[in-house]
């Protein structure tokens, strides 16, 4: 398995029109996802490590979110970019 090394980002472009749509429909549209209750723990394989703190995070157009990928819904044009990286 390739090493995904923090802060490499992960570009959330869904083959589904996102108006409406949570996070996690489109994610789970483009990529194998493993989720608990909502917190994302792993993406095709790449998958958070809680004893070093590195963390699924995402952003919506750059800014970042706090709310679960199954509670941001987005609209169209709307850009989502996962990352993989230590809990500040």
């Amino acid at each position: 398995m390739e090493q995904w090394l923090p802060r490499q980002p992960l570009i959330l472009t869904p083959t589904i029109p996102l108006m409406w749509t949570k996070v996690i429909t489109g994610l789970k549209k483009n990529w194998k996802v493993e989720e608990a209750k909502g917190f994302i723990t792993s993406i095709d394989g790449r998958k958070e490590n809680q004893k070093k703190s590195i963390y699924w995070t995402y952003t919506v157009n750059g800014k970042k979110v706090n709310k679960l990928a199954n509670q941001q819904t987005l609209k169209n044009n709307d850009k989502v970019q996962f990352t993989l990286d230590k809990a500040e």
